[in-house]
């Protein structure tokens, strides 16, 4: 090889392992810093295995609360009770949710998984239990504050149930329909959906931002075809397969449960 184009070649290798070093530091640092928030965050208190932690001031008996509901939520579930420190950061100014959120920035919350089980979660008020969009209106109830680091924290749960490449590779469906049944509770999805329009936004996650209609595919498997939290994770049916197995027909316009298939009758 002549000199020059040896020359180049060895030039572009430094330049390639010197990208690589920067991107494999870059990633370091910020997995570090996901992993590891506090320092940003002086506001906090600790409830049994539960943190909750703020860039704001908050009262200690409004925190207690909160983190009393979202302990119960969990524990309440397939999925629940959860072990070790579940921690909950509160990000309300601007440049705090753009620093944690990274890639889900504008995201109610968010859980970076593998590199922590944390919940982050945007602008709220912890006293009156809401969270804030960034048109500052606050979302409306059931979806409480409660309820979305419930949510987050479920997605942490189903990871240690599921095995990190089982969890992002199920349909996306299951992974958020599980994590808002999780959040909202039984009985929830199919009373909500019920009193809605076939075409409310609110039934089409595209439109909304939400999953009720993920949540009610899994209610109506839980609740209405007995299929445990744990088997249903297994299956890994695509969004069509699991509506048309456990929701009534009417394709993306369903909006109660398939009745269970009646048993047969063994008597002689």
């Amino acid at each position: 090889m002549p000199g020059r184009l040896r020359a180049f070649v060895l030039g572009l290798r430094r330049v390639a392992l010197l990208g690589l070093a920067v991107c494999g530091l870059t990633g370091a640092a910020v997995t570090g810093l996901v992993a590891a928030p506090q320092p940003f965050f002086p506001h906090h208190l600790q409830q049994g295995g539960f943190e909750l932690w703020s860039d704001l001031p908050f009262d200690p008996a409004d925190g207690r609360r909160l983190l009393a509901d979202v302990e119960d939520r969990l524990a309440r579930s397939d999925l629940g009770p959860a072990a070790g420190p579940r921690r909950i950061f509160i990000a309300n100014t601007a440049w705090r949710e753009r620093l944690f959120f990274l890639w889900a920035y504008g995201a109610a919350g968010v859980n970076i998984l593998p590199a922590t089980r944390h919940a982050f979660l945007r602008r709220a008020d912890i006293a009156a239990d809401r969270l804030f969009g960034h048109s500052g209106k606050a979302a409306e109830p059931p979806r409480t504050l409660a309820y979305y680091a419930a949510h987050e924290l479920a997605h942490g749960l189903t990871w240690e149930r599921t095995g990190l490449l089982a969890f992002f590779t199920m349909p996306r469906w299951l992974r958020e329909g599980v994590a808002d049944y999780v959040a909202l509770g039984e009985g929830q999805a199919v009373r909500i959906a019920g009193e809605l329009a076939a075409d409310d936004a609110r039934l089409w996650p595209e439109r909304s931002g939400q999953y009720l209609r993920f949540h009610l595919i899994v209610a109506c498997a839980r609740e209405a075809g007995g299929v445990t939290i744990d088997r249903l994770l297994g299956l890994r049916l695509d969004e069509g397969e699991a509506a048309a197995r456990w929701l009534e027909p009417g394709g993306s316009r369903a909006r109660t449960c398939r009745a269970p298939a009646a048993k047969a009758d063994r008597r002689t």
